[in-house]
C-alpha cells in the first residue's frame, strides 16, 4: 500500500500496515467463515462497507423527511498548516448557527426555524498545496435550509455565496452524504500527494465524519461483526425522500444495492476490480 510505502515515519504506519492484509484474514467456528477489516478511513472496502452500513442504518429516519434538502456549506481552500484551524472555526460557526436556532427567546424559533437532520464532513484535496474542507447535510424544510445558508455566510465572510448550495435531497444525495469523507483531485501516480494524504489523515484521526441534529438518532459506529457484509444489508431497500419513492434491491455482484427502474447504483461509488472480487468472495463465503 503506497501510504505505507511512501509515510514510513508516520505516526499512521501501523494502521496503513493494517489496511495492506484487510480481509486477508479468514476466521473459521466451526459454523461460519469471518474476516478481518481494517475499518481504515484510506480503505476502499471498509469505506465501501461503512458507506452501505449508514445508508441502511439511517434510511427509516430520513424517510420521515417530508421536505429534506441537500445543503453543502464551505469557506475558502486552504493550506495543511491553516487546516486544522480551518476545521475548528467551520465547527464552531455550526455550533453558533444551531444554538441560535433552539434559543426560544430569538428570532429565529419564533419564526418557526427548527433544524433537524444528517451533517457530513468531507476534504477534498486539490492541486498546489490547497485543502478543501467542507459540510454536507441533508435537512428538513426549505425554509430552514436558506436560513442555515444565509447564518453560515455571516459568519463565514469569506466564503463565497456561490460556493454553498441548496437544492431538493434525492438517493443522489444520499449517496452523496454517506460516501468517502476525503476525496482525491490529484494525481496518485506521484509520491507527494501520499505525504499529502498522511498529513490529512493525521489531522483526522479520531475526528467524527457523521452528525445528527435536531431529534436524528444517531446511529453508533460500527462494530468489527458488522463489517462481516453476510446478511447485513436488506435485501430490499425503501426511501422514501419528499415526493421521491425508490425501492432498491441489493446486488451481490455489484456490492451496491440497485433501482431497477432505473439501473443506478445507490453508493455508486466504483471498486477498483480486485477489492470489488474480495468482496465479492466473501458474500459468496
Amino acid at each position: 500500500m503506497n501510504l505505507a510505502i511512501w509515510n514510513p515515519d508516520s505516526e499512521l504506519k501501523k494502521s496503513y500496515d493494517n489496511t495492506c492484509h484487510c480481509n486477508s484474514v479468514k476466521h473459521y467456528n466451526g459454523e461460519k467463515m469471518t474476516s478481518t477489516y481494517c475499518k481504515n478511513r484510506w480503505c476502499y472496502t471498509c469505506n465501501r462497507i461503512r458507506s452501505a452500513i449508514n445508508i441502511n442504518q439511517y434510511a427509516e429516519q430520513i424517510n420521515d423527511f417530508g421536505q429534506p434538502f441537500f445543503v453543502t456549506l464551505t469557506r475558502p481552500t486552504c493550506s495543511i498548516e491553516e487546516l486544522q484551524n480551518q476545521i475548528d472555526e467551520m465547527e464552531k460557526a455550526w455550533r453558533a448557527l444551531y444554538n441560535l436556532s433552539k434559543d426560544k427567546r430569538k428570532e429565529p424559533f419564533k419564526n418557526g426555524i427548527f433544524l433537524k437532520g444528517i451533517r457530513t464532513m468531507e476534504c477534498t484535496i486539490r492541486p498546489g498545496g490547497q485543502y478543501h474542507y467542507h459540510m454536507h447535510m441533508i435537512v428538513e424544510g426549505w425554509a430552514n435550509a436558506e436560513w442555515i445558508v444565509s447564518e453560515w455566510l455571516k459568519r463565514n465572510p469569506q466564503s463565497s455565496v456561490n460556493a454553498q448550495d441548496i437544492r431538493p435531497a434525492n438517493a443522489g444525495a444520499l449517496s452523496e452524504l454517506f460516501k468517502y469523507a476525503i476525496k482525491m483531485t490529484v494525481d496518485l501516480s506521484k509520491s507527494d500527494n501520499f505525504k499529502r494524504l498522511d498529513a490529512l489523515f493525521c489531522i483526522l484521526k479520531g475526528k467524527r465524519t457523521i452528525a445528527t441534529f435536531g431529534g436524528i438518532k444517531a446511529v453508533k459506529e460500527p462494530k468489527d461483526e458488522d463489517f462481516q457484509v453476510q446478511g447485513q444489508f436488506e435485501e430490499e431497500l425503501y426511501l422514501r425522500l419528499g415526493n421521491e419513492e425508490s425501492i432498491w434491491s441489493w446486488e451481490n455482484d455489484a456490492f451496491d444495492w440497485v433501482n431497477k427502474a432505473t439501473g443506478e447504483m445507490l453508493i455508486g461509488e466504483q471498486l477498483e476490480p480486485e477489492i470489488l472480487r474480495m468482496c465479492q468472495k466473501k458474500v459468496r463465503e
